[in-house]
């Protein structure tokens, strides 16, 4: 490269550039990076560049050829790219998401037409009893609605917990059905 090449190359690329420049000097193995160089109008575009040894009768390096390539269009393109992909991956996402939730909901609204087919069979229903904080299952519901019917829902509990040994199920279940 020239003595002046760290004027023409952009200063985030510069150590870059010649930690690889030192090596295929060191190596003489044909050198090959991307990076911004600056044009004449001051502007930094990407470049391809390569660089490849002529060597004498001895082997010994005599000069070095290289192309650049313009590739800006090329990178500008690919960042378009990556950026549609995590679009498309963010949309899948979180239509995946209201995919499952409705169908959590559809298969809840299930269980409920079955528990009542049991009771009215006159069976018992299978209840896991366990500890939880009936404030925070009502505000977890509360939420859910809210995704389905709108903010239409305001909870003001006195007391910020009330806990005890109920079935959390069986409980959603009513107050969803309230």
């Amino acid at each position: 490269m020239p003595p002046d090449w760290g004027n023409f190359v952009h200063p985030d690329d510069v150590e870059r550039v010649g930690k690889f420049w030192i090596y295929a000097l060191e190596t003489g193995e044909p050198y090959e990076t991307e990076f911004q160089i600056r044009r004449i109008d001051g502007v930094f575009r990407c470049f391809l560049v390569r660089a490849s040894p002529i060597k004498d009768e001895n082997r010994k390096i005599v000069k070095w050829f290289g192309t650049c390539t313009v590739i800006e269009e090329q990178r500008q393109t690919l960042l378009e790219l990556q950026k549609e992909r995590e679009s498309k991956e963010q949309f899948v996402s979180m239509l995946t998401t209201r995919i499952v939730d409705n169908l959590n909901r559809a298969n809840k609204m299930i269980e409920n037409l079955l528990d009542a087919d049991r009771i009215e069979d006159g069976l018992s229903l299978d209840l896991q009893i366990e500890e939880f904080d009936l404030v925070l299952l009502i505000e977890d519901i509360a939420v859910d609605l809210e995704t389905v019917h709108g903010d239409r829902f305001l909870i003001e509990a006195n007391p910020k917990s009330i806990k005890g040994h109920w079935s959390s199920d069986g409980l959603r279940r009513v107050i969803e059905n309230l």
